[in-house]
């Protein structure tokens, strides 16, 4: 029997990998590692109560407890409040909490997806197509019989685009939209081999984009978006087909289609029903990957009290 992508136990991948790290530094972000096994970015405390450390997707797979106790001496050493860290299993969720021996706190907010869908694309196109649900592979051929089409583009003026329809996307979805420069960072600092900007697109026109990372043996799609113009035309549709076809070509043998809603509930005052259907339509059959949660290794309490109290009034407010 084959093994199953989703049973393996993930090391937290792109988001611990050293190319992460180095495009945070590109963004003039802080960044720490510590003993090559956990990478990281400090930032900014509101209210000037200092700083603290950001970890995504760590940690991902058992450590020996000298790594835990260099990443919270190196966090006295830095002067942190706290450690925010994303077990990626209870066990390990557990072993955070008994290795490091210091208070751990659930994070006000995650970071990353609590939930994401990972898909096996290991079995051959027309298999993987058979599987999708019927409406998914419809819209698919609809898409390419309405003349739409998809392809890979640094061109400034596709870039300006794409840039504009995630801009509305986001205030559709009621999701977060990172500043322009942000998006324009990754198509700057990165090459084809490793992170692509695709475009569906019809008559010139670009209706829908997504950029895509490419890192082992997994396809990242990190962000993207469809315009209001012809949304008749099923264009995402095509884009997420398109994208996944280019995975398999490149060796890849699972695509990361991000934060989903099934197991959990979509974060307060927003719906991830349509975004949720519209990825599982291509993997009906995958269980998605529920996370524990984020969590605050907590290194100075009266600073990480004050910072509760202090994000809380806030979050009422807004």
């Amino acid at each position: 029997m084959k093994e199953s992508v989703n049973e393996k136990i993930p090391d937290g991948g792109l988001f611990q990998s050293h190319e992460w790290q180095v495009f945070q530094q590109f963004q003039e972000k802080k960044t720490w590692t510590i003993s090559g096994c956990v990478r990281g970015t400090v930032r900014s405390l509101s209210f000037g109560l200092g700083t603290y450390a950001y970890a995504p997707r760590f940690p991902g797979v058992t450590l020996e407890e000298k790594n835990y106790r260099e990443l919270i001496e190196y966090g006295y050493s830095k002067n942190w409040v706290f450690i925010r860290l994303e077990p990626q299993t209870e066990i390990l969720r557990q072993e955070l909490a008994l290795m490091t021996g210091r208070e751990l706190q659930m994070a006000p907010n995650d970071v990353q997806p609590r939930e994401i869908l990972m898909f096996d694309i290991r079995d051959d196109a027309e298999l993987l197509l058979a599987r999708m649900k019927s409406k998914t592979r419809y819209n698919i051929r609809l898409a390419e019989k309405q003349g739409v089409t998809v392809e890979t583009t640094r061109e400034k003026d596709e870039i300006e685009a794409f840039l504009d329809i995630m801009e509305s996307t986001a205030k559709r979805k009621s999701i977060h939209f990172h500043e322009r420069s942000y998006y324009q960072s990754f198509l700057s600092h990165f090459d084809a081999s490793a992170c692509e900007l695709f475009v569906a697109k019809k008559d010139g026109q670009v209706l829908a984009g997504s950029l895509v990372y490419f890192y082992q043996d997994t396809a990242y799609y990190l962000h993207g978006g469809s315009g209001d113009t012809g949304r008749h035309l099923m264009a995402p549709h095509l884009l997420q087909w398109t994208q996944i076809k280019e995975a398999k070509k490149r060796g890849c043998t699972q695509y990361d289609f991000g934060g989903v809603a099934v197991q959990s509930e979509a974060k307060k005052g927003k719906d991830w029903s349509g975004i949720t259907r519209f990825k599982q339509g291509f993997a009906p059959e995958t269980t998605t990957i529920l996370f524990p949660g984020t969590y605050d290794v907590i290194l100075k309490k009266r600073s990480y009290s004050l910072y509760r109290i202090l994000h809380s009034l806030k979050s009422r407010t807004v």
